[in-house]
């Protein structure tokens, strides 16, 4: 049971990691377009 939890663990943080890049990506997109304008 314990290695489960670990690899869910893991495998939540690089999900957590993709969206949070993700967000980043779009949040970086919108102001370079409010600069832009």
């Amino acid at each position: 049971m314990e290695t489960n939890k670990r690899i869910e663990n893991k495998e939540i943080n690089i999900i957590k990691r993709a969206v949070v890049e993700q967000i980043e990506e779009l949040y970086n997109k919108l102001i370079l377009k409010k600069k832009a304008s």
